[in-house]
């Protein structure tokens, strides 16, 4: 259960959790339905689970041969043995700080931060930056993803259709940079409406997004919207 404050005039949220029966979910009972990870190509996890449990995934989705992406929200400090599990991190500034042992307010550049997450095992970061869009970090180059337009009522939510969309694209064959690119749209329209479940764009209306703003279609998602 989260109990959720939106700041009315930003969109911008402060989310209390109550875990649950979340917190309930062991290693073990992950490791058991290893059967569900033979079809898949992508491996999405988060911390709203035990670490243990996140990191069997992981763990399964690598013995697997899944690309393996870990958002790592509501953010905790991980062993470098969760690190070196992924493939695609996607953090935003502050989670990327304090994995990185730094402090929240740390002014240190999002590039930096990145490179540092990416020495203690994590193969790329993908840092959402909010308004600003996302950055994309591996081992050997840096590209700035821009943010889509949109006019925010409430954020809620838009770390869960940014994952999504960049999952469906990673899956669907695109490359990383071209999922978040896709993903940037997915997480944007999300702030658009308020709720998290609610806000959560259908296929149709990022199609639509693309069309009204003059924006190529990715080949993969044309083809599943046909």
């Amino acid at each position: 259960m989260c109990f959720i404050i939106v700041e009315e005039a930003s969109g911008h949220n402060c989310i209390t959790i109550d875990p649950g029966a979340n917190e309930l979910l062991s290693a073990a009972e992950v490791s058991e339905c290893e059967g569900a990870f033979e079809s898949a190509t992508v491996l999405l996890t988060q911390l709203e689970i035990p670490v243990a449990a996140a990191e069997a995934a992981l763990r399964c989705g690598r013995s697997k041969g899944l690309t393996t992406i870990l958002n790592p929200a509501p953010v905790r400090a991980l062993p470098p043995s969760v690190l070196e599990l992924v493939d695609v991190l996607t953090p935003n500034e502050v989670e990327a700080k304090v994995l990185a042992g730094r402090d929240p307010d740390d002014t240190s550049e999002p590039e930096e931060v990145a490179r540092q997450l990416i020495r203690s095992g994590v193969k790329q970061v993908v840092m959402t930056l909010g308004e600003k869009g996302a950055l994309v970090v591996s081992g050997t180059s840096c590209t700035h993803v821009p943010a889509a337009r949109m006019s925010a009522v409430d954020t809620t939510g838009a770390g869960d259709a940014f994952n999504a969309g960049l999952a469906t694209a990673l899956a669907s064959g695109a490359g990383l940079e071209s999922g978040v690119r896709f993903a940037v749209i997915t997480g944007g329209l999300a702030v658009t409406r308020e709720g998290v479940i609610p806000s959560l764009p259908q296929r149709e209306e990022v199609l639509a997004y693309h069309r009204q703003n003059e924006l190529t279609v990715p080949g993969w998602f044309a083809a599943v919207s046909a």
